[in-house]
Formats: structure tokens, sequence, C-alpha cells
């Protein structure tokens, strides 16, 4: 099954090390709320195929269209080659509405330097993440 949200194809061999993840900000979100603001947050998985993620962490509720939130995640990995974004509208009475979403292979993270990144989100919207990649040493 094709993943459109994955620009990159599956490169097979998965990275070991430490992933920086920050999280910045979101711009351009469909609105979900018919009243009020909305209440934003960022989920990460990570995982060796777009199908085969697991939970790596959320970042905190943001309010508004623009959401800013500045979270950092230092996480373990093991033969991780994709990490997803999901932008979700945290709801006290009914489920969680997705935003959107963005699945980026991670050996677009090269060296030791941290990258920056602008994605866009399917189905709308925009998210800033810098990441940042230390291998294990060998």
């Amino acid at each position: 099954m094709a993943h459109p949200e994955v620009v990159e194809d599956y490169l097979g061999t998965g990275l070991s090390g430490v992933l920086r993840v920050e999280v910045m900000f979101a711009e351009d979100l469909k609105r979900l709320d018919v009243v009020g603001h909305g209440r934003p947050y960022c989920s990460l998985k990570i995982g060796p195929s777009p199908t085969n993620l697991v939970p790596a962490g959320r970042t905190k509720v943001a309010h508004g269209a623009t959401p800013k939130w500045d979270y950092t995640f230092i996480i373990d990995i093991k033969n991780a080659s994709f990490i997803q974004f999901k932008l979700k509208d945290e709801d006290y009475i009914s489920k969680d509405e997705t935003y959107g979403k963005h699945i980026l292979n991670l050996h677009r993270v090269t060296g030791e330097n941290t990258h920056t990144f602008c994605l866009t989100l399917t189905p709308k919207g925009k998210l800033t993440v810098a990441i940042g990649f230390s291998p294990v040493a060998s």
C-alpha cells in the first residue's frame, strides 16, 4: 500500500543512536473546532518502515491556529528509518481529531549536524522541526 505522505523511498538499513527532535511550531492548520480555538499537540512515532511505527512521545498542548511548542525529545533509537509527526486537536468531549501528519525518512538527517525541516502535513498545514542525530560509537 502506498503512503503519499512519504516523500522518500525506504532505504532498508535503519539508524541507531540518539535522536534529538525539537518540535518548534505549526502554521496553516485547518480549523477543527466550530467554537473557540484548537488545542493542538504533536505526537511522534518512530520505526523501521512507514507501516511499522511505535509511539515515541508527544508535546504538551499549545493554543491557537499557529501553535508554538519549542519542545525537545531525546530518543534512543535502534534500526529506525522513519519518524511520523501527527498533529491532533485535544478534545475533552469527543475523540481527538487529526490536523495532519508527515512521515520523514531519517536518512535525510546526515552527520551530527542539526537539520531544520518545514514539513508539509497531509491533508493541510505545515510543521517546523529541528532534528539532530548522534550515531552509536563503533
